[in-house]
């Protein structure tokens, strides 16, 4: 069987909410759940929800990664999506991908 191997979270806008860029090396042998999301949808905000849930369940064996992928112009400063962040209290990491090029290795199509 070939092995697939992930494609390397990267952005443009940095990380927030982590002293240092996270990598797919760094957390191998966790369970890595990749949200995409946009501050400006409602169900992408939604899912923000969820996920507090889930990562309570699982603490040790889960690592959330939020990949701000903007859909409108506004949503593409950095500024915007740390604000975000804070208001939304998001407490995991979040890339800042205001090009979409984690978004596009991953052949993402739309957001929640």
């Amino acid at each position: 069987m070939a092995r697939i191997r992930a494609p390397e979270i990267k952005g443009a806008g940095g990380w927030i909410g982590t002293e240092k860029p996270l990598s797919l090396a760094a957390l191998r042998g966790k369970v890595v759940l990749l949200h995409f999301w946009t501050f400006s949808s409602v169900n992408s905000l939604r899912v923000v929800e969820e996920l507090r849930e889930i990562q309570e369940r699982f603490p040790d064996e889960l690592v959330v990664v939020g990949v701000h992928s903007p859909k409108y112009p506004q949503e593409g400063s950095s500024g915007a999506v740390e604000h975000a962040v804070t208001r939304l209290r998001i407490d995991h990491p979040v890339l800042d991908d205001p090009d979409l090029t984690t978004w596009q290795m991953y052949g993402v199509r739309g957001w929640p």
